[in-house]
């Protein structure tokens, strides 16, 4: 076992017979032996999906993670297909699932359930627990990614110390000013330092070029190179201008005074001038009202009667009344009727004429006092405003236009000179900017330069280190090689060392067997230099032959990490105990597991076996080969084998009902476990065991589980 969790139990649907969940308990290295079609490549989709959320070899795709392609690796019949899932429990208690379903034409999207820390397969990264497909693609990759990719495996453990060694105080500070807040390990944090720099030296040239553009355009248009002396000189024109300005504003301010006070002055000549003719008027006025009596109240009830009498008299002189008049009750005649009424007419005119007159006089002397009041308080504010303007003293007469222009003009030319300087200025720090950043890309560009080499020092001077890691889990004999210089060209070429008559070289064309061997072998080299926690390495299944199968397993024999190994081929020798082998040649072998042997009784009368000879390992596909009469003979018979139990046995319904039982019980062991199993176990006397029918066979397998002696 290993330091970090592994799968222990993978359970799945894919592939199977009407979605029949398959389940198959794991080990640390697992071989997977059966004929193509028996759910080899099966078994490691099913571990791939669950944990990476993306399964290998699926319709073509080497990764796929598209539910909808997975999803044909359901049950398809009828495409009822129903739930796809693979399911892996791992050793610290912790699992990782996949599922989907089919709703109606349309793929559900994926559920992958899995713990934080376990990382799934992206577009931008294969999953760090599937470590085959990252060193599979590295492997087929340009030389320039294979080189990246295995700089980074073999200087795994650098650290800061190791890279200031490498690296000049210079270069080392830049290296320090780019990498700044990387959170990566130090050989990626110098890779990526490389990246950064170019980046940076991209900058630097395109600042460069923008500013030489700059400089180039600023010169064909700037005039005169203006010091800063002329900038002094046309300060101080342009603050005496602001003086004169200034008195010219205050002598037209007292201009403006003078002419204000001139004009209230005026205004309050023309007003006061008014004041003795409305007097003299007031005057006449008042003495003429005064001239006048005030009529009585009671002489408007006299004016009445008369008014009333006079209408009388034309009421009478209109009817032609002669009897007698209605003021004097006398027989008049019509002409005293007449002077009667002009009477009372002249009367009631007087009286009328007396009263407007006295009222026209009253409202003239109202209207002249209110004259006289209006008049006074005009003056009253003619005298104030006079008194808010300031006396002041005539001043000499100046041009307030002219000053103002002047002073425009001054301001103008300042303000050119100092675009000129700032031009000039502008033009210079282009200049400046532009030979520096000149200077700072060339410093990246060397550094680049200079961290290239060392990269490619570490990885000369770590590469045979890491190429006897890798052998180390290859075969006894296998020497694995790596060449990364062709005549001054950088390659990558990867193989297995040979010798013939011109001596050792390096065999880049391997068989698919060595290839998928060699991959192995730095999968587990990596795994060494940079742990993962579940580390899954999942092999082709090409073209294995016994002798090389065998040789492979047994050089995996000692690796950390969980490897599944699927072959169509027996190895040719027995696989070390560490390896967990699967034979699905035998149908439903859906779970493997180790079986315990029930205590029972050893027979004391039949001899033990001879020891036989080592047997040739089978060839595929092939069943074992019938004992001789002979080794028939020599082994105890099933019977004796199975033996009886010592205890009393029970007799009547009790028994009939245990006998029942154990037949039950012994039918669903069956239907759990495959039938090599049970050969292995409960017929390991026997290799040829005979029997009459199913329940002969049901019987014998619960005897040996269940001693009842069941008939």
């Amino acid at each position: 076992m290993t330091d970090t969790p592994i799968a222990t139990e993978v359970s799945f649907n894919l592939k199977s017979t009407a979605g029949k969940p398959k389940n198959y308990k794991l080990g640390l290295l697992n071989l997977f032996i059966g004929a193509n079609g028996t759910g080899k490549t099966t078994v490691s989709q099913a571990v791939a999906l669950a944990v990476s959320g993306a399964a290998d070899d699926v319709a073509g795709r080497q990764i796929c993670s598209d539910p909808s392609t997975l999803m044909g690796l359901a049950y398809q019949r009828g495409f009822d297909g129903g739930k796809l899932f693979a399911r892996v429990t791992l050793s610290n208690g912790q699992a990782c699932e996949w599922n989907t379903h089919r709703d109606g034409a349309r793929v559900k999207t994926p559920t992958h359930i899995k713990p934080e820390w376990v990382q799934p397969e992206t577009k931008d990264a294969h999953s760090p627990h599937l470590i085959y497909r990252e060193v599979r693609e590295v492997l087929a990759s340009n030389a320039k990614a294979a080189r990246a990719r295995l700089t980074e495996w073999v200087c795994a453990d650098l650290d800061d110390a190791a890279i200031e060694t490498e690296l000049s105080k210079p270069d080392y500070k830049v290296y320090v000013d780019l990498t700044e807040g990387l959170d990566c390990s130090h050989i990626d944090r110098l890779t990526q330092s490389i990246k950064l720099a170019g980046t940076r030296q991209r900058q630097c040239n395109a600042d460069a070029k923008a500013s030489r553009s700059l400089h180039e355009r600023l010169a064909a248009s700037v005039e005169a190179r203006v010091t800063d002396a002329q900038i002094l000189a046309q300060k101080e024109n342009v603050r005496q201008c602001e003086s004169a300005y200034e008195a010219a504003v205050r002598a037209d301010a007292q201009s403006d005074a003078i002419r204000q006070r001139k004009d209230i002055e005026g205004k309050l000549t023309v007003q006061r001038a008014k004041v003795p003719d409305l007097e003299r008027r007031i005057r006449e006025a008042d003495r003429h009202f005064a001239s006048l009596t005030e009529p009585d109240p009671a002489d408007g009830e006299v004016q009445l009667g008369q008014t009333a009498m006079a209408d009388g008299l034309d009421w009478a002189i209109d009817s032609g009344w002669d009897d007698q008049c209605p003021a004097c009750s006398q027989s008049v005649p019509k002409g005293h009727l007449q002077s009667c009424r002009d009477y009372y007419r002249s009367a009631v005119g007087d009286a009328e004429t007396g009263y407007a007159t006295y009222a026209k006089a009253k409202g003239v002397v109202r209207d002249l006092a209110f004259e006289k009041a209006s008049l006074d308080r005009r003056i009253l504010e003619l005298e104030s405003d006079l008194r808010s303007v300031p006396q002041v003293v005539k001043a000499e007469d100046v041009n307030l236009d002219e000053t103002r222009d002047l002073l425009q003009q001054h301001r103008d030319y300042l303000s050119t000179l100092q675009r000129q300087q700032t031009e000039w200025v502008q033009m210079d720090a282009a200049l400046k900017n532009a030979n520096e950043s000149t200077a700072e890309g060339a410093v990246f560009q060397g550094y680049k330069a200079h961290v290239q080499k060392t990269i490619q020092s570490l990885l000369a001077q770590r590469i045979e280190k890491f190429c006897v890691a890798v052998s180390a889990y290859l075969p006894e004999g296998w020497d694995f090689g790596v060449t990364l210089d062709d005549d001054g060209r950088a390659v990558f070429f990867y193989g297995l060392y040979e010798e013939d008559a011109f001596g050792r070289y390096l065999k880049v064309g391997l068989s698919e067997a060595q290839r998928v061997a060699v991959t192995c072998a730095m999968c587990a080299a990596v795994n060494d230099l940079r742990p993962t926690p579940l580390t899954i390495v999942v092999p082709d299944d090409r073209a294995w032959d016994p002798e090389t199968l065998s040789s492979v397993l047994l050089a995996l024999a000692d690796c950390k990490l969980q490897i599944l190994m699927s072959s169509t081929v027996q190895p040719a020798e027995p696989p070390p105990d560490t390896w967990r082998v699967f034979d699905l040649d035998v149908p439903e072998a859906t779970d493997q597991m180790d079986l315990p042997l029930p205590p029972r009784r050893e027979p004391t009368v039949a001899p033990p076996p001879p020891p036989k000879a080592p047997a040739p390992p089978p060839k595929a596909a092939e069943k074992p080969s019938a004992p001789t009469p002979e080794e028939v003979a020599s082994r105890p018979p099933f019977d004796e084998f199975l033996g009886a139990d010592p205890v009393e046995m029970p007799h009547g319904r009790a028994r009939g009902g245990k006998i029942r039982s154990a037949k039950s019980r012994a039918r669903k062991y069956i239907e759990k476990h495959s039938r090599v199993e049970l050969d292995c176990l409960v017929f390991r006397n026997d290799p040829t065991p005979h029997f009459d029918d199913e329940e002969d066979f049901i019987a014998k397998v619960a005897n040996y589980l269940f001693p009842l002696g069941v008939a």
